[in-house]
């Protein structure tokens, strides 16, 4: 998912390695599962104010980008 807010930041999920960003639009990625319970990211949102939602079995975790 693009960051709306900011020119290239993206956010990716995996089904087992959590989320990554990345900075560079995509060129390298650091992996952020900063709170997260659940490695199996089956979605991602960001909302025009830097919301980064994040779907998992678990359930949605939130934070501020």
């Amino acid at each position: 998912s693009y960051h709306p807010g900011k020119s290239g930041v993206l956010y990716a999920g995996t089904g087992g390695g959590g989320a990554f960003k990345s900075t560079d639009g995509g060129a390298t990625w650091k992996q952020d599962n900063e709170g997260l319970t659940s490695m199996s990211v089956k979605d991602v949102s960001i909302t025009p104010s830097g919301m980064v939602y994040l779907s998992t079995e678990n359930g949605v975790f939130a934070r501020q980008d």
